[in-house]
């Protein structure tokens, strides 16, 4: 009988980094034995010295826990990755690949051989086929894959962020009816996923968490450090409306920052339904999924409750 074996997980956002410990056990399936959340303590729109505090922090996470040799599977955010969904013309199956490598070759923004790519086929009609092709430039590759090896793990696959969720939704969540939203918001871009039975759709909007703290950082005229902390501390979705401010001052003026960015949030996240339903035969969302760490301020659940009934 395959015994158990033990698998690390590293998510390498923008400005946290993310560690989970899984053991895969063909009787049991994937148990969760251990993660970590560690600030990064950048800003996430300056990248200087980003890899060498990276570095530091998935050395120190795995030190501690000896998993030196343990195979590592890493993802990588979706802002730095380039998707397109592109419909195929009818074809054989032994030419799928062939027609894929013609439309990376004609959609991918990059020179075709300074990109690492692959593609994943969705659901079509009969003898259709859809594809999400992914790339990323071979240098973020190669900076992820040298921040895991250094730390002694064994790489073992790459993907980007939005792809990994999804893969965790039909884990979790595979017979699901209806369709359903994920957003993802993390620091310095927002994941729109719709998945609605085997159909998957995703966008990547450039507002996150970070806009709030930069917004909070001129309003109180304090470094980026001091207004991460101020949005930690006392930062929530303001209710809008007839709901009273709170007592403390410079929570009520986080709060109203906090709202605004969210509102932009909410616009992109109307077009985006609008162009799913409209330019992708979708059904509306009937359900909606937080994830990422922006999504942790208190109250987002309920601002995008109510914006979206």
């Amino acid at each position: 009988m395959a015994s158990a074996k033990k698998v690390v997980a590293v998510d390498f956002g923008s400005s946290t980094l993310k560690f989970g410990l899984f053991q895969v056990d063909p009787v049991n399936g994937l148990s969760l034995l251990d993660y970590e959340v560690r600030d990064l303590g950048i800003d996430p729109s300056k990248d200087e010295n980003r890899l060498a505090v990276v570095l530091q922090a998935l050395q120190d996470v795995v030190n501690r826990r000896s998993l030196a040799n343990t195979p590592a599977i890493c993802s990588i955010s979706g802002q730095f990755a380039f998707t397109r969904f592109v419909k195929l013309p009818p074809v054989s199956a032994d030419q799928v690949d062939q027609m894929i490598g013609f439309e990376a070759q004609q959609n991918v923004p990059f020179p075709i051989d300074e990109v690492v790519w692959d593609y994943q086929l969705l659901a079509g009609k009969s003898n259709e086929y859809e594809a999400l092709i992914v790339a990323i430039k071979d240098d973020l590759i190669e900076q992820s894959a040298a921040a895991v090896n250094a730390s002694k793990l064994a790489l073992s696959l790459v993907d980007v962020s939005p792809l990994a969720l999804t893969n965790a939704y039909f884990y979790g969540y595979m017979n699901s009816p209806g369709c359903t939203l994920l957003i993802d918001i993390g620091a310095k871009c927002s994941n729109l996923i719709f998945i609605e039975g085997s159909k998957v759709f995703a966008r990547v909007i450039p507002i996150g968490g970070h806009m709030v703290t930069q917004n909070i950082s001129n309003e109180f005229q304090e470094p980026y450090k001091s207004a991460e902390l101020l949005k930690h501390g006392k930062g929530f979705v303001g209710l809008g409306g007839a709901y009273a401010d709170p007592d403390d001052a410079a929570a009520a003026r986080i709060s109203k920052i906090a709202r605004s960015v969210y509102s932009r949030l909410h616009a992109e996240v109307t077009r985006s339904i609008s162009f799913y339903r409209n330019q992708q035969g979708g059904s509306p969302p009937t359900r909606l999924l937080l994830a990422g760490g922006s999504a942790k301020m208190s109250y987002s659940d309920l601002f995008f409750k109510e914006k979206l009934n």
